[in-house]
């Protein structure tokens, strides 16, 4: 059997054959269609991320012997605190306290550790406000005659905030305070470059007496910070 050629309606025509529903139907579905066809699509709502490779700091304070990095890899969390606590008078545990830049994640904590027994109670400086970040760090030391053995008792911390809308940060806030008994004296401040945002620390320590073929005891000496730019994305 032979079929004829497919025959097509123009929608008024199909309208003028259906019943009256039907009709109003159609007109609803061709309507639709070509708002469809002619509105812009959505684009994504920018979000703020972090960008570009980490830039550390000078140190505030003193080298060490070695050195542990703290702190966040990823593109989304920066930090906001710094705590650290003492075993047997030698500061030997850091943590560094993340956000997300966007304010869309849960935040974290990562800690790491170089101390030979069990370390007391805690110490933390943070940067408070909503969308701000640590920028900058200053350490306190003893004031040994060998300076080899001055040892970390205070931090103070500088930060910015991030604004959500464009990514820029503010004017500088700070510096918020806390220190342990034998703070003698400040060492110079240490600053992200401009634009940039503390996302880790990297802690500098020596050796504890007798410790002399390890590195998994020491008391830290100074830090500097890991920072990298904010961007929206």
């Amino acid at each position: 059997m032979r079929h004829g050629p497919a025959l097509s309606a123009s929608p008024s025509l199909l309208a003028r054959c259906l019943p009256a529903s039907a009709a109003a139907l159609l007109g609803l579905v061709v309507a639709s269609t070509a708002v469809a066809a002619t509105a812009p699509l959505a684009r994504p709502v920018p979000t703020l991320q972090l960008s570009g490779p980490v830039h550390w700091t000078a140190v505030s304070g003193r080298t060490g012997q070695f050195s542990k990095t703290v702190g966040g890899n990823g593109d989304i969390r920066a930090a906001k605190h710094i705590k650290w606590w003492e075993s047997s008078d030698e500061p030997c545990q850091f943590q560094v306290g993340l956000a997300a830049v966007d304010g869309n994640e849960p935040p974290r904590n990562v800690d790491d550790e170089f101390c030979g027994g069990s370390p007391g109670s805690p110490k933390v400086v943070w940067r408070p406000a909503a969308g701000e970040f640590v920028t900058a760090v200053a350490v306190c030391l003893t004031d040994k005659a060998d300076t080899s053995k001055d040892k970390l008792k205070g931090l103070r911390l500088w930060g910015r905030i991030v604004d959500a809308s464009t990514g820029e940060l503010g004017a500088e806030n700070g510096p918020a305070e806390n220190t342990r008994s034998h703070c003698a004296q400040w060492s110079p401040k240490v600053s992200c470059p401009a634009g940039e945002i503390a996302t880790k620390i990297k802690v500098y320590y020596n050796r504890q007496s007798g410790s002399a073929t390890t590195n998994e005891h020491g008391f830290a000496r100074g830090i500097s910070l890991g920072c990298r730019a904010v961007e929206l994305d």
